[in-house]
């Protein structure tokens, strides 16, 4: 009966102690990022001048960390300095760091990072390194001169053991054109800026390609007579920027790989301290906000309560300058979702619904405890665009940025 109860004691220990590993294992982290680079030694470098950072580290206070964490899915390794499992403490820090320190680029990565050393996570495997067999010498009794027996299939065995399998070449499909990195920095910091390049056959064509930034892509040949390109580069947060290059004919930085780097140092936007909301986005032609926007609009929140000098001013933005049918919310009280029966449909102009889209956010501020007097409101339209207005990022023109100031 002893016996049995240790037992019965024994399983409910092992039972419940895998249960707690497995949602300790199985937590979603919160990495904040101040930035992010495709090599480890560039990381190692920016992570040593984010830990000297004072303002940064009296800022986070005892939050602070300085830390490298390797993406594997992006090939990218992470500057971060806070990592955690509260939402929203990570969402409202980070509004936090970009009105008060010069990191205005910073964003939360949600996840679960498989190790804070990028060179353990990026070294690859060990080859398989195939030890030959040494053939098995007959043992010959020379007293009794008797020729050995051989079994002939352990010999064909060994054969095969020994021989190397021929490694399978894998045959890359050709792509088309010459490859390029189009780099864009800030010109200030040198770091890293996240965008878009678009390029055009000439300065006044409507048609362009669209290309990631900061990494390796192929431009097909241009079909124009002088072979040239115009690039222009779009950022939020930054001037844009243009430079017109003529194919296949480059005074730019060559790497080992032979792809062309055409540089861009870019400049802030100088007017008052603006902070880029990344992730609040709006259904198409509403003010009405998609759910991954509370995050950052919680994150506000926190920082103007815990702030209480600060005042605001929120800049409402469209995609395009033309009227349009929009959907409002009407008697709806949901600021994240569409409710049928409720919204309301009618006609208003670029402007209209940039300002409505302005007033739904401060709406949502001063619904979670944030006071009206603190808070102002302005229509942009769609005169301000981040990307072209037909292209695959237009999106992004439809956005807010916050004007951040104090008494």
């Amino acid at each position: 009966m002893k016996t049995l109860r240790s037992c019965i004691l024994l399983f409910a220990f092992l039972f419940f102690s895998n249960v707690v590993f497995a949602q300790v294992s199985n937590d979603t982290y919160y990495y904040l990022v101040v930035g992010g680079f495709s090599k480890v030694e560039n990381a190692n470098r920016y992570q040593v001048i984010v830990g000297k950072d004072a303002k940064l580290i009296s800022v986070m206070k005892d939050q602070f960390v300085s830390k490298i964490a390797f993406n594997p899915a992006r090939n990218i390794h992470y500057v971060y300095i806070q990592k955690s499992t509260d939402k929203k403490g990570a969402f409202a820090l980070n509004i936090k760091l970009k009105a008060e320190t010069e990191y205005k680029d910073s964003w939360v990565f949600i996840g679960n990072l498989d190790s804070d050393n990028p060179a353990i996570v990026s070294k690859p495997a060990e080859p398989v390194i195939n030890k030959a067999v040494e053939p098995v010498t007959p043992k010959i009794d020379v007293a009794k001169n008797e020729t050995p027996k051989i079994d002939s299939t352990k010999l064909v065995e060994e054969e095969k053991v020994k021989e190397t399998p021929k490694p399978v070449v894998e045959k890359k499909p050709a792509l088309a054109g010459k490859p390029f990195i189009f780099k864009l920095a800030d010109k200030a910091s040198g770091k890293e800026v996240k965008g878009a390049a678009h390029v055009y056959e000439s300065a006044k064509a409507g048609e362009f390609q669209s290309f990631s930034v900061n990494q390796l892509v192929y431009v097909s040949e241009p079909v124009n007579q002088a072979r040239t390109y115009v690039v222009k580069i779009q950022a939020p947060g930054y001037k844009p920027m243009e430079k017109t290059i003529q194919y296949g004919k480059f005074d730019s930085l060559k790497l080992d790989q032979k792809e062309t780097v055409i540089p861009f140092d870019l400049l802030k936007v100088k007017s008052g301290d603006y902070i880029d909301f990344n992730n609040v986005h709006f259904v198409k032609d509403s003010p009405i906000m998609k759910p991954d926007s509370q995050n950052e609009l919680d994150g506000l929140v926190a920082l103007m309560k815990e702030n209480p000098r600060y005042k605001i001013k929120i800049h409402g933005f469209c995609n395009g300058e033309e009227s349009r049918e929009i959907i409002s919310r009407g008697t709806s009280d949901k600021f994240f979702e569409l409710e049928p029966g409720k919204n309301k449909k009618h006609r208003k102009s670029a402007k209209d619904l940039s300002l409505e889209r302005a007033e739904l956010v401060k709406a949502y501020l001063v619904g979670q405890g944030v006071e009206e007097k603190r808070l102002s409101v302005k229509a942009e339209g769609g005169g301000i665009p981040l990307y072209g207005e037909r292209s695959a990022m237009a999106f992004h023109n439809d956005r807010i940025e916050i004007e951040v100031k104090s008494n």
